[in-house]
């Protein structure tokens, strides 16, 4: 029996975060990012998911941020949600790699400087792996040197994206690259 186009993306992720260190899931809004990775996480632990109310263009998500909590761990009932900023930013690293974590980050946009520190600290060191999932690469485009792959979904394959081309692409897309300041609601990158 041949696979289907979601049991290759599963499959592909689950290689992916085994082998890097850094993964980014990106793709157009619908291709499943967050379910397929966490499909593909089904039986690890533990896996810590920081969340956003807000999608990759600011909008807040469509049933509200409560309801996407709740798909979220029907998908995972083992997942550990940090919920509020205080809670990211009081994670402890060395916590983290001493479980052997899997950290989800799911959208960058509008996040505080702060969270963005915490999160390029998580980034940068050896351990905690990082999954983010975003539907805009140009969102994380101070975090994306910290990659070491991406994967670009769509609704039944994919395509691997490297380190290099990764740091490339964002570079592209930026906001100031079109019109020379950030979009609204966007952090001002200064990485």
């Amino acid at each position: 029996m041949t696979p289907s186009g979601r049991e290759i993306i599963v499959s592909e992720i689950r290689e992916q975060i085994d082998r890097v260190k850094n993964l980014v899931v990106t793709g157009e809004v619908g291709v499943g990012k967050i379910i397929h990775t966490l499909d593909a996480l089904h039986d690890r632990k533990p896996v810590y998911y920081v969340g956003n109310p807000y999608d990759y263009i600011g909008q807040s998500r469509p049933q509200g941020y409560e309801q996407y909590l709740k798909d979220v761990t029907t998908q995972k009932p083992d997942l550990v949600i940090l919920s509020s900023e205080k809670e990211l930013l009081t994670l402890k690293t060395r916590l983290l790699c001493e479980r052997a974590a899997i950290v989800i980050i799911d959208e960058v946009f509008g996040r505080s400087p702060s969270q963005c520190d915490k999160l390029t600290e998580l980034l940068g060191g050896e351990c905690p792996k990082i999954v983010l999932i975003t539907g805009c690469l140009r969102n994380a485009v101070g975090m994306l040197k910290h990659f070491d792959r991406g994967l670009l979904l769509s609704p039944d394959s994919f395509v691997r994206i490297e380190k290099e081309f990764l740091v490339r692409l964002g570079n592209v897309l930026r906001p100031e690259a079109s019109t020379g300041t950030p979009s609204p609601g966007q952090q001002p990158d200064s990485r």
